[in-house]
């Protein structure tokens, strides 16, 4: 009997031992999301130099693989079409920060990661970056933004493409209103591959989640133009658009950013034009059925 109770609780402990391993594996090749980085970086800052770090940016170390399964997620938007949006995580953060005690035109340069079966790794370095660069000196505010993993939950991209890049700062965006005071944005860029040019951009209150700017460059995601049913112009528009189509289309929707249906058209004859001067400055994204294929062309409403 007691050989049994020993054996018993040789394995139990053996099985405890086991799955604890397992778990901090599973754990330790989960990506981060930025907060969860940022607690850390914070944490071994404050145990090394006594004084808590104020952080200027932060960014996955490299742009966002749209078929990363740890790092994205597919979808079902409410027309039915699949889609792939990032989830918040990344493998690698950087983060920007400024220390008490270093000169005015320098920032550390950290980077926080995981790797299997071990703690956080945390990497410094000092790069010249004078605060002159961005919008104030008093850093992001830890109030001031949502984590990355809440980015998604607005559905911002589903009808804007798949952004690579991400990025949080402190700032007044591009386009948006001089006046308006100095807020945290979360940045999410698409660059072209081959000129490395921006072609997609949006940028959200990253307190509130509201749209502070957006714009796009190359204004249709076909390859083939052929392949197009539809076309609009002018793109960018100011006052009216004509939607282009050399057969009658079945229907279109003209959609906000944040996925609110605008206008909808049971059907649309050729060189059907619509009045957009009432639309605020944006990007919007003008959705339709051909052949039974749901495709969709981006928008910009532009003064």
């Amino acid at each position: 009997m007691n050989n049994t109770n020993y054996l018993l609780t040789l394995l139990l402990a053996f099985f405890i031992l086991f799955t604890s391993e397992v778990f901090a594996v599973q754990d330790s090749i989960k990506p981060m999301t930025a907060k969860g980085a940022w607690r850390f970086v914070c944490k071994e800052i404050e145990l090394d130099h006594g004084t808590t770090p104020v952080l200027f940016k932060a960014y996955p170390e490299k742009e966002i693989d749209a078929y990363d399964t740890l790092l994205c997620y597919i979808d079902i938007d409410h027309t039915g079409q699949g889609y792939r949006g990032w989830n918040g995580n990344a493998y690698k953060w950087i983060f920007e920060c400024k220390l008490p005690f270093l000169h005015s035109d320098t920032m550390l340069n950290v980077t926080a990661s995981l790797k299997i079966a071990s703690p956080v790794t945390i990497t410094k370095e000092k790069i010249y970056k004078p605060l002159t660069k961005y919008a104030d000196t008093l850093g992001i505010p830890e109030n001031s933004w949502f984590d990355s993993d809440s980015i998604y939950k607005f559905r911002v991209t589903t009808y804007a493409g798949f952004f690579r890049s991400f990025f949080l700062e402190r700032g007044v965006p591009d386009s948006y209103l001089a006046k308006q005071p100095v807020r945290t944005i979360w940045n999410m860029v698409s660059y072209n591959n081959n000129s490395g040019e921006r072609v997609q951009w949006l940028g959200l209150d990253a307190k509130t989640g509201e749209r502070l700017t957006g714009g796009i460059v190359s204004v249709s995601e076909q390859d083939d133009a052929e392949t197009n049913a539809v076309s609009i112009t002018p793109n960018p528009s100011s006052t009216s658009i004509s939607i282009q189509t050399d057969k009658e289309v079945g229907w279109v929707n003209l959609y906000s950013m944040m996925g609110e249906k605008i206008y909808e058209w049971s059907a649309v004859l050729p060189h059907q034009k619509l009045s957009v001067a009432h639309l605020t400055e944006g990007m919007y994204m003008v959705q339709y059925q051909d052949n039974g294929t749901i495709r969709s062309i981006p928008i910009v409403i532009s003064r």
